[in-house]
């Protein structure tokens, strides 16, 4: 079930150095798509918070390893883009043949490459890679933590045990969501539990060793949890509309074709009723079914569902290659060339990544430079936002000396009712910010086109949604403003 050994194709010593080779510049090359940019990105307010708290850990009792390692990144090389999302780029980076060195134990050595060429091109991987956040390092130590698990299931191993909860303690004090892979490995234990195939590791004592820790855990702070929790609910109550919305996301953020190759791979090792595909089943399925049933209850985002795209990849890799297998000796090349469509689709994705969608960030940076140079021509005005996410980025960069700083204007009649009580005289930036969950208040909008005037637009479409920021003046200027 688990290779231990070389396959015959890598005996020689030639063939190891090449796949060292190859693998070495998959690494390069998924390092590369990982840095590249990393620092041209605007913040967006979720990255300030990270920022704000990491350098302040004495606050953070929440995700206490992401936020010390991004903090000493950030004590080192300075409170710039760059710095904060050094650590995410170094797991996202590392993520890649760690998952080869498992696919190559679970499958033969080019199902474990292909798998790691299909997370090297990941655009959804790339993105929380460039992301100063945690869910890059959570993914990495949660995909260790599971493949632990297993080994020490199929082995009744207890140092692999031992290893699992240690690496999951840890990815979950890296974020909540690598929670999720207790579940999986219940429904893999649950799955398998039958005398008939049972792994010699599936007993009470091993079940105990490896979830006894987390139950007690959950039960001491079970108040604090469930308070923790809470806080995620959505005031329109449950949706199923939330939930169909994600589940498409995640089909999109896991690519469409690489699932129909996973699917193949399932259906085949299925047959054979092989416990690798109930294991990478459970570890592919339980968490985005949580996911989704969660935010239709909360409000949240496939991001949750991070901790199980491994399992999708190491399953379409291995579906590649069962293609690449089967093929009859004169349509090799077709299979070959599907392999290569479906690493071609994550590559138009990204090429869309770094370009068009400019690392799917609202351009913040390039408002806030803007509004500063307006401000510090008219002697420093008020500068708002009519975005939630607004006022804590803009404060980041409007920390300028002569500017009085940002002011929260919320996108409803609030916020409305806040600008008109502002002296008609007195100059009003106001950046809008055009999301679905961030678009201003009709009656907002109508007021700043009635009394103000449009400057400046920093367009941004991603995924058809529109990340656009518009920059308002109040009054209109009497003149227009090139």
């Amino acid at each position: 079930m688990i290779d231990d050994g070389e396959s015959p194709s890598a005996g020689s010593a030639a063939s190891e150095q090449r796949t060292a080779l190859v693998l070495t510049l998959l690494t390069l090359l998924a390092a590369g798509l990982r840095f590249w940019r990393l620092g041209d990105w605007s913040f967006w307010a979720d990255e300030i918070a990270t920022l704000r708290d990491a350098q302040d850990l004495g606050k953070v009792i929440t995700y206490p390893v992401g936020y010390a390692l991004i903090g000493f990144a950030v004590r080192l090389f300075g409170s710039n883009e760059f710095a904060a999302r050094l650590v995410p780029a170094i797991a996202g980076a590392i993520s890649v043949p760690a998952l080869y060195l498992i696919g190559r134990k679970l499958f033969s050595e080019r199902a474990a490459m292909l798998s790691a060429v299909l997370l090297a091109v990941s655009s959804y991987h790339i993105f929380f890679s460039q992301e100063a956040r945690y869910y890059s390092l959570m993914m990495l130590l949660s995909m260790l933590a599971m493949w632990c698990a297993f080994v020490g299931f199929e082995r009744n191993s207890l140092k692999g045990l031992l290893g699992a909860v240690l690496l999951l303690a840890l990815a979950g004090w890296t974020h909540w969501t690598a929670g999720l892979a207790l579940p999986a490995l219940a429904a893999y234990a649950l799955w398998v539990s039958r005398k008939e195939g049972r792994p010699a590791g599936i007993c009470w004592s091993n079940l105990a060793i490896l979830f006894a820790p987390f139950a007690a855990f959950g039960v001491l702070f079970a108040r604090p949890i469930l308070s923790f929790l809470a806080d995620w609910h959505a005031k329109s109550g449950f949706s199923i509309g939330r939930c169909a919305l994600t589940a498409a996301k995640l089909a999109d953020r896991y690519e469409p074709a690489a699932l129909i190759c996973a699917a193949v791979a399932a259906w085949m090792l299925l047959q054979q009723r092989d416990r690798r595909a109930k294991w990478l089943l459970s570890w592919a399925l339980v968490p985005p079914a949580l996911v989704v049933l969660f935010v239709g209850f909360a409000e949240g985002g496939s991001r949750f569902a991070l901790v199980a795209l491994p399992a999708f990849l190491l399953l379409a890799g291995e579906g590649l290659d069962i293609l690449i297998r089967y093929a009859a000796e004169d349509r090799k090349k077709v299979a070959w060339l599907l392999a290569g469509v479906v690493i071609l689709s994550l590559g138009l994705k990204d090429a869309l990544y770094f370009t068009v969608e400019r690392g799917q960030r609202p351009r913040w940076r390039e408002a806030a430079e803007y509004v500063r140079s307006k401000a510090q021509a008219e002697g420093a005005p008020l500068i708002a936002t009519a975005a939630p996410a607004g006022p804590e980025v803009l404060a980041f960069y409007l920390a300028r000396p002569g500017l009085e700083g940002s002011m929260a204007v919320e996108p409803n009649p609030t916020g409305l009712a806040e600008l008109e009580r502002q002296p008609k005289d007195r100059v009003c930036y106001v950046i809008v910010e055009q999301t679905s969950n961030a678009r201003p208040a009709p009656d907002l909008l109508k007021f700043l086109e009635r009394n103000g005037s449009r400057l400046k637009s920093f367009p941004l479409t991603v995924r058809f949604m529109d990340y656009s920021l518009r920059v308002y003046r109040l009054p209109a200027p009497a003149r227009s403003v090139p």
